[in-house]
Parts: C-alpha cells; structure tokens; sequence
C-alpha cells in the first residue's frame, strides 16, 4: 500500500505537469498589455496626441490588463482542446484513409487557422484599444469585426504568416547552418537581422 507521503508527492507531480502549460503564458499575458499599449501610445491619431514610451506607462498597462490577457489565453487554450485539436485528428484521420484529400482539406485547415489566429490577435487589441477588460465584449468585437471584412482579413494574415514562415525558412535553412561560428560578431548580426524580421512581419 502506497503511503500518504507518497501519494501527495504524484499528485503534486501531476498537478505541475497539468499546470505546465497555463504557466507557460502567464509572461505573455502580463507583457501584451503594456506592449499593446505602449504601441497605441506612440501611432495615435492625430499625431499630436501620441505619447512617447515610457516604462512607467508600460508597467501600468501590464499590471492593468494582466488578468483579462491571462483569462483569455485560458479561454483559447480550452478552445483548442475542444475544436481545434479534434479538428487536426479528423484532417490525419481523412489523410490517412484517402491520401488524395490532403490538396483540399490541407488549405482548409489552413485558412481555419489563420482566421483562428486573427480572431484571438483581435480580441487582445480590442482589450486595449476599446480600454475595456471584458472578454464577453471583446470576444463580440473579433467576431463582429472578422466576418465584416473576412476576405480582407484572411488575405493580410495569409499574407503576413507566408512571409514569417519565408523568414523562418531562409535562416533556418539557409543562413544559419552555413554561418561559420567561430566568426561570433557575424552570427550575432545575422541572429539580430532574424529578430528584426520577425518582428517587422
């Protein structure tokens, strides 16, 4: 018979290993806000109304909308779990059973994607933008706001992971594995360049 001691000692582990990926968002929740807002700060409109970055700023925005930013990366993981996951099982299944269904079900869940993508980008700048911290409003918003102009939306986000996944590929597949790394101030501009890129798309 298992101890008690023993017993607490599993459930712990397990209790971590389940909490592993809630906590792996917590920084970028606590970071989005100020983030989101200190960007809004500085492309206002009318110019004259923009605010340069300040830290102090930056740290309200993160403290002030840290539990709606957390509470929404809770919600959209459990929406993973429940749509998008069965979602990827049923694509391998079909693919498995009729490999030919892979030209059309492949760019569908694609296309899924990207809209899943932009809804949840959505609603954390309605967060911001609207200074409001409901999740009900601004899962409304993203929603309301995406089928409004879905061609559009689904063209410049397609766009935009086409040219993430371009820089991803030429770095990773052609730069970085012909760098010579002894020459560290060469890797070291060429690591910055990446960063500089992915930000910029």
């Amino acid at each position: 018979i298992m101890s008690t001691e023993f017993q607490i000692g599993v459930l712990s582990i397990v209790l971590a290993v389940a909490l592993m990926p809630m906590l792996s968002w917590i920084p970028g929740s606590l970071l989005s806000g100020g983030l989101l807002l200190s960007y809004f700060d500085s492309s206002a409109e009318p110019a004259r109304t923009r605010q340069p970055f300040a830290w102090k700023r930056f740290m309200w925005g993160c403290w002030h909308y840290w539990g709606a930013f957390l509470l929404l990366g809770m919600l959209q993981f459990l929406l993973n779990l429940l749509f998008l996951l069965p979602l990827l099982v049923l694509l391998a299944i079909a693919i498995s059973l009729a490999p030919l269904s892979l030209l059309i079900l492949a760019p569908v869940f694609l296309i899924l994607l990207v809209l899943w993508t932009c809804f949840g980008e959505l609603t954390q700048v309605y967060l911001v933008a609207g200074k409001d911290r409901s999740i009900l409003r601004a899962l409304s918003f993203a929603w309301r706001l995406l089928w409004s102009r879905l061609d559009s939306i689904t063209v410049y986000y397609g766009l935009s992971l086409l040219i993430l996944l371009a820089i991803h590929a030429v770095f990773r597949l052609g730069f970085f594995p012909r760098l010579p790394l002894a020459f560290w101030p060469l890797v070291l501009l060429c690591q910055q360049l990446f960063v500089f890129l992915r930000i910029w798309s």
